[in-house]
Formats: C-alpha cells, structure tokens, sequence
C-alpha cells in the first residue's frame, strides 16, 4: 500500500488526529499573514485530513459556528479592522515555537536535546532555525513512526544534519524512537538511541498530557524528572474538559467524537490547582499562560479564537479552556 493510501486509510481517531494537527499547520501556512511556515505539513497531513480541515476552516460540510472553526483551525478576516482569531493548533504551535527559541538562545549554541513526547507528525526538525546543537528524539508508536518517516523521505527531507536535502534538517541529530509511555521500559529505549541524561533536555508534551490519566501523567512527570539534568525544561499544553465536551457537542459524531473516548485527562484544569500538581510530582512551574494570555504575547493584533457556547461554563473555565505551561525540574536547577 502507498503511504498516501496508509494515510487515506488510517482507522485509529488517535493516530489520525496527527495528521489533523498537521492539516491545521498546512491551512496555517497557506495564509499571507501566518505565524509559521510549515512546508513538510501538507505532505504528513495526508489528502484525506487536509480536506476535512479545509471543509471546516472554510466552514463548508460542518455545523460549527465561525467562532468554533476558528478555534481549532484559525483563519484570516477579509475585513483589515477586525482582529485575526488564533485556532488551538496555531496557537499552541507559535507559542511553543516561541518557548523553543528562547531556550535555544539561553544554551547559546551548547548542546541540548528535545525529547517530543508523542510525536505525531511534527516537522520542527526542519522548519526551526538555529537547532544545530540540538539533538531531537521524535517518540511515538510505530505505526505513526514508521509512516512518517517513509512520507519525510518520499518528500526529500534528509535526517542527516548537513545533507543537502529539498528539506534539509537543520537538527544538529534526529532521531525517533518507537516507545510506550505507559511502559517502565520507555527510558531505556530512549537511552539505546542516544539520549543523554547529562545533557539539559527540553521535553515537550504538546497535545499529549490530556490522553493520559492524572496517575499516567504524575508518573510521567517523575520520570521526566530522574531523566533531566540541571537546566532542563518541560514545556506542555492542555485543553480542558468544558473544551472538549464543547467540540464533542458541536462535532455530531465526527471525528471529535471518535477521539474523545481516547481522552483520559483528570487532572487540575484550574491554575493554583496545576501549580500544587506540578510541584507534588518534582516540577517547578515558571510560567501557566491561559490561552487569552499566551494570544497576547503573540502580539496584540490577535484574538483567542477559543469560545464556549453563550451560558456555559463557569468564569474560570472559561479563562482556562487552554493552558500552557513552562517547570523546570526542582532541586536540578531552574531555567529563567
């Protein structure tokens, strides 16, 4: 079978959402006034996530509000004095595009890794500047991996740093790794590829942490502290529950409805409530950005795209129906 049918056919609402995050990136990309460009995310998103992403985006084949489209999606307004709405993808993506930079500029060119927990069909590897003293860990589930990486060389994207490639990568290494994170043994897979524990490790959990249960994810979180030496980083974002019943709501049997069984997350979705989270499981957070906060910081032209229904939801439900977070590891050391 071709990688394209393997993308047209695949069944599993979780592995298909990476190629529907990947969608949302290629819509993203395609817009004169877009917060990244993403050249690999139309050929990872596959034909089939690329048309349901441009039906909602364009708000044909969907019952959604513009507000609800928006909120995943993003688009650009015809009308130069109404302010651009930020979907959950473009958000989620510039914001930790932006937080990678930064932690790139403190290490000023000393090595350092990024460990992508859940992987997808990210592309970072080859579309981020100055990563040549980066070493990148892709983890994810073989399927997922083995797809990508066959669809990332049918593209020409080397993985190889210095290659000369239609998409070179500009990782000084990558490298992915077919792992269980539920599993003990996921560590020493990650070791076997290369990983270093004396290195500082940036470990970025975009999208992941809702499809574990809480006691899943405070072990993940020790784990990832006994991984990290002094100046590492985690970087993850949520999406609360009164968010995904919303788009469960919304979706009539779509594809949100087909995922939301995979959703685990019972967790704290209010702020003091992660900040005693994190730190009960060794993490010490130094920034918790709503999504109204993190829009903000991607500049002021921009609006949260993000909305519950008229009448629903409490005050701090409605504040936190995203959030994004920024711990170092305690007792390791802290990155400022």
């Amino acid at each position: 079978m071709s990688t394209l049918n393997e993308l047209n056919e695949l069944q599993d609402p979780l592995k298909f959402s990476s190629c529907g995050v990947a969608a949302a990136r290629a819509i993203e990309s395609r817009l004169a006034d877009r917060l990244y460009n993403d050249p690999l995310a139309e050929v990872l998103a596959g034909p089939k996530a690329l048309e349901l992403g441009t039906q909602v985006a364009s708000g044909k084949g969907s019952r959604e509000s513009l507000s609800q489209q928006a909120s995943f999606y993003g688009y650009s307004s015809a009308d130069p004095n109404q302010s651009r709405k930020l979907g959950w993808v473009t958000l989620r993506t510039r914001y930790l595009d932006d937080a990678l930079a930064k932690i790139f500029a403190h290490f000023q060119g000393q090595n350092c890794q990024v460990v992508l927990l859940g992987a997808g069909m990210d592309a970072r590897p080859w579309r981020l500047p100055s990563l040549h003293s980066v070493s990148w860990y892709d983890l994810d589930q073989h399927e997922v991996l083995d797809l990508k990486g066959r669809l990332l060389e049918a593209a020409g994207a080397s993985k190889k740093h210095g290659q000369k490639a239609k998409y070179p990568l500009h990782a000084g290494s990558y490298t992915s790794a077919v792992v269980d994170l539920n599993s003990p043994s996921w560590t020493e897979t990650l070791i076997n590829a290369g990983f270093k524990q004396e290195v500082p490790t940036v470990w970025l959990a975009e999208g992941l942490l809702n499809y574990l249960t809480q006691e899943q994810n405070e072990a993940l979180l020790h784990t990832l502290h006994k991984m990290s030496a002094p100046g590492s980083t985690f970087l993850g974002t949520l999406a609360s529950e009164a968010w995904e019943q919303q788009r469960v709501r919304l979706n009539e049997g779509g594809h949100f409805v087909n995922l939301r069984k995979f959703r685990k997350w019972g967790g704290p979705n209010k702020l003091a409530e992660m900040e005693k989270f994190l730190r009960a499981n060794q993490w010490e957070p130094i920034r918790l950005d709503s999504g109204e906060a993190a829009t903000k910081q991607i500049g002021p032209q921009y609006e949260y795209g993000a909305k519950l229904d008229p009448g629903t939801g409490t005050p701090e439900e409605i504040e936190y129906l995203h959030l994004f977070v920024t711990a170092t590891p305690i007792a390791i050391g802290t990155f400022d």
